[in-house]
């Protein structure tokens, strides 16, 4: 129910980002061209390979192992006058099955055959065998079915779904990783852009300051402050170029694509159609457990198999074998064979009792308390993490707060903006003034979408806890 509740909100978010025509697509090329460059990725990809085929050769180990084989020999005596009479030649094959489980326990099935021909007599058998052995009074049951499954669970299903979880969280990092850093640079690029407009604002001022302190109306002291300003402003236009800079290379590392063919600009956050339809989201992605929880859960299901498999050390042991030789083809073809000689069969039976030395007990002890330190441990990292979720949405919920307040700056900015326009028009503001009101503009507009960057990031942070693929947020959308 929760998977279907979330689905169709990824997807009805998904078709309001792309009928609002933002500009995401670019993010996302970058964001998937980081999975070719990754090589810890592709490290955890060769390792689920391996892994993958040991679990497959295991289920074919315990599932059936056999040989076939044949032989031939002769045979004679070394000091027979008469070599004909006393040379014989034999020859047989021989099949063979057994499957192998949990504590030693066996089931076996065999086949041989056997012809010999000693010149005038030609005879020839079949014996059909079978086995088992099987421990008993396991966990309080004569037979315990459950051994098989928890063997298979406990050696192969569940670290295969492991690794197979470990896989797809190193390809979701990378993903989640190629995004922030794309961000993260776009918001430098924008940065760097106000700190450049600044500079250049603030050496305009200390142009003016130095013609008005050379008509003698302005102090030296005032002066000072305007080059200060303007140094400043110098130095922060230089830091931001840098960390831009630091921050491209970053992202070209991860994803693989030239700095130079990187264009910062075209890098936005997803915007949002509906913001409601967001928060709706993130309460659907809300209802997935976390990776932590899941990784709990598979910790807590070996130790319980553990537990099931414990009940075998030092368990009686009951053993079956049976065996049936028949006359074969050759032998019923003589003219002296007895219709009557239908073969022979043996059986055998016998249960082992290990003397009582409290190995058993302690190991079934140490298993007891694994298992319950699991469960225990499952609990807390279930409880552990609603706590963490209920901060990951109040985070979002703040990052959305924030993103209303900026829009709310940024309106009354170019309002401003406006204003001065038509005082500059009416010849009642200078140019400085105009080009400082779209400074502020600008700045305004660079602070909202800083905040919807950490809007979005507020809600890839609950993608990853969650285990969810960030690509999912607006996989509908095509470049």
């Amino acid at each position: 129910m929760h998977s279907k509740t979330v689905l169709a909100s990824l997807l009805a978010f998904a078709v309001s980002l792309s009928a609002s025509g933002l500009e995401t697509p670019y993010l996302w090329t970058l964001a998937d061209a980081s999975l070719a460059r990754n090589l810890d990725l592709l490290k955890a990809s060769k390792e689920l390979a391996a892994a993958e085929a040991n679990a497959a050769a295991a289920r074919a180990e315990r599932l059936l192992s056999g040989n076939a084989g044949v032989n031939a020999g002769l045979a004679d005596r070394i000091d027979s006058p008469n070599a004909d009479s006393t040379r014989a030649f034999s020859s047989g094959g021989s099949l063979s099955a057994s499957t192998a489980s949990v504590a030693g326990s066996t089931l076996s099935l065999g086949v041989d055959y056997g012809y010999e021909d000693k010149g005038t007599v030609e005879s020839d058998t079949v014996t059909v065998k079978a086995g088992a052995n099987v421990p008993v009074l396991v966990n309080g049951r004569l037979i315990d079915t459950r051994l098989a499954g928890a063997a298979r669970a406990a050696a192969i299903d569940l670290p295969l779904e492991g690794a197979r979880e470990t896989a797809a969280a190193k390809e979701r990092e990378t993903v989640d990783s190629a995004l922030r850093l794309a961000l993260d640079a776009a918001a430098a690029d924008r940065a760097r852009e106000i700190a450049e407009r600044n500079a250049e604002l603030a050496a305009r001022e200390l142009a003016i300051a130095q013609v008005r302190r050379d008509q003698g109306t302005l102090g030296y002291y005032d002066l000072a402050k305007a080059e200060k300003s303007a140094d400043e402003a110098r130095l922060a236009a230089l830091e931001a170029a840098l960390s831009r800079d630091r921050k491209l290379r970053a992202l070209s590392a991860a994803t693989g694509v030239d700095g130079a063919e990187i264009d910062l600009a075209r890098i936005a956050a997803p915007g949002l159609g509906q913001d409601a339809r967001f928060e709706a989201l993130a309460r659907g992605v809300a209802e997935y457990p976390s990776a932590a929880i899941r990784s709990a859960a598979r910790a807590r299901e070996i130790a319980e198999m553990e537990r099931i498999l414990a009940g075998t050390e030092n368990a009686p042991r009951f053993a079956l074998s049976s065996s049936a030789t028949l006359p074969g083809p050759a032998s019923r073809s003589r003219e002296e064979y007895d219709a009557a000689d239908k073969g022979s069969w043996s059986a055998q039976a016998s249960v082992t009792v290990p003397l009582p030395t409290g190995l058993g007990a302690a190991k079934r002890e140490a298993a007891d308390a694994r298992r319950d330190a699991a469960r225990l441990g499952e609990e807390s990292v279930r409880r552990a993490s609603l706590d963490t979720l209920r901060t990951l949405r109040d985070a979002l919920t703040s990052a959305r707060s924030r993103v209303s307040l900026r829009e709310d700056l940024l309106s009354a900015a170019e309002s401003r903006l406006n204003d001065v326009r038509s005082a500059y028009a009416g010849q009642t503001a200078t140019q400085l003034d105009v080009d400082r009101a779209q400074a502020a503009a600008l700045e305004a507009r660079s602070s909202l979408e800083d905040a919807r960057a950490a809007r979005f990031t507020a809600l890839l942070d609950i993608y990853a806890f969650c285990g969810l693929d960030p690509r999912d947020l607006v996989k509908e959308i095509q470049p």
